[in-house]
């Protein structure tokens, strides 16, 4: 059952994300904006937030770091690799507090940080799509690979626990494997777009780690939380924060090395 909910959920929300992106300009900042709405009130419940003025207010701060990545502001060299490097410290921190601290944050700063996250790999996903239709879908589809074949792998041979104490279900074969198919899709992808397939494969080796922690961090979040799921209104997948965790870091590694590679 869940199974088949987690497909139909795929089914139908798929081709709306491949359709925003394509199209870009204002569907792809309409379908970030709501994933940042959503995924912000998501993040603020695991950072134990209750205030709904400071929920409404992270929310808020969400949605306008997207919007921010659409406003030109001088040297859009100077302004993208601004937002770039913030974005890379921004998990880089989100990284240290998931998986390094021992506790989950306290006080006023997790109404930023519930904004940070999602907000600004959002945003790093929309400066992405404006560098190029192809360079957003290649983000995509390692992502996506990568989390497809590592639970396909995990599911069918995995036997050495990865990380028990954050996630107990994932499995160093499964990790393997998810890289693997990100590794492949990348060389795919490079093929199609007749670039260099091996550049493209090693850009992919790169975001298929960055998705999977993206992964493991939200799983770590989830669980100093005491939560299964980050949310309920994606059936068969929980919530927004569970269909897009690998995602937030996966574009942002993509949009980062964009920006310092080209």
């Amino acid at each position: 059952m869940l199974l088949r909910l987690r497909v139909a959920t795929a089914v139908l929300g798929i081709p709306v994300m491949l359709a925003a992106l394509y199209y870009g300009g204002l569907f792809w900042a309409i379908v970030l904006s709501a994933i940042a709405l959503a995924g912000s009130l998501e993040s603020a419940a695991l950072f134990g937030i209750k205030s709904r003025l400071e929920r409404a207010l992270a929310a808020a701060a969400a949605c306008l770091l997207v919007v921010v990545a659409y406003i030109p502001l001088g040297d859009d060299s100077l302004w993208g690799g601004f937002l770039a490097l913030g974005a890379a410290l921004a998990l880089i921190l989100m990284l240290w507090l998931a998986l390094g601290a021992d506790r989950r944050p306290r006080g006023p700063g997790r109404v930023l940080l519930a904004a940070l996250y999602p907000g600004i790999f959002l945003g790093a996903l929309a400066l992405l799509r404006q560098a190029g239709f192809e360079v957003t879908l290649f983000a995509l589809l390692v992502t996506w690979v990568t989390d497809t074949l590592a639970y396909a792998t995990g599911s069918w041979v995995g036997r050495t626990p990865l990380w028990p104490s954050v996630s107990p279900k994932k499995t160093v074969e499964g990790a393997l494997g998810g890289l693997a198919g990100g590794v492949l899709s990348g060389l795919a992808m490079g093929s199609l777009v007749a670039q260099v397939p091996v550049a493209w494969a090693a850009v992919a080796l790169l975001t298929s780690v960055a998705a999977q922690l993206g992964d493991l961090v939200e799983s770590r979040l989830k669980r100093r939380a005491g939560v299964k799921d980050s949310g309920r209104l994606l059936p068969g997948h929980g919530g927004f924060l569970d269909r897009f965790d690998s995602l937030l870091f996966a574009g942002t590694v993509v949009y980062f090395l964009h920006h310092l590679l080209r």
